[in-house]
């Protein structure tokens, strides 16, 4: 990306041409029309994790240590979701599935205004991806967990290397 040496980016999400990211450095997330040739900012609280809605890419979630919070612009403005411990994110064709620090899985319905706990995690994610084939992954000190009943339920797939 063109920010290399300049900014320290987590919480990084991509759809098409669109790149988002925030920057622990500046505080601020990054937001790209162009796969990261140019870059605009906002300011915004740090940012643990972020999702993209599949259907609308204007519209993006971000956990903060505040809770959930939306943007409907493209991330040039956020208003305050909903207060859930710091979570990581996955955006479906069904909402978001969100597991917080506390380690409970939520779902969270494609219009943002219900939400259901499914389940418990047996781990804290680091870091969650959900494949298009396969089930929802975390990683959590170093091993790899699978569920394939949208985080009810949580299976070692890979284990650490000590």
């Amino acid at each position: 990306m063109s920010l290399e040496g300049r900014a320290d980016l987590h919480a990084i999400v991509v759809s098409g041409r669109r790149v988002y990211a925030f920057d622990a450095l500046s505080g601020k997330l990054l937001r790209s029309r162009d796969t990261g040739t140019t870059w605009a900012s906002t300011s915004v609280p740090p940012i643990v994790d972020m999702a993209i809605d599949p259907a609308q890419p204007n519209r993006l979630v971000a956990s903060t240590e505040m809770g959930l919070i939306v943007s409907s612009d493209g991330g040039r403005g956020f208003k305050p979701l909903v207060r859930l411990p710091p979570s990581h994110l996955e955006w479906d064709g069904e909402g978001i599935l969100a597991v917080g620090e506390d380690r409970v899985a939520q779902r969270i319905d494609k219009d943002l205004r219900t939400i259901n706990q499914v389940g418990t995690a047996s781990i804290v994610p680091a870091a969650m991806t959900l494949s298009d084939r396969g089930p929802l992954l975390a990683a959590d000190d170093g091993a790899v967990y699978a569920s394939s009943d949208q985080g009810r339920t949580w299976s070692r797939v890979l284990s650490a290397i000590r």
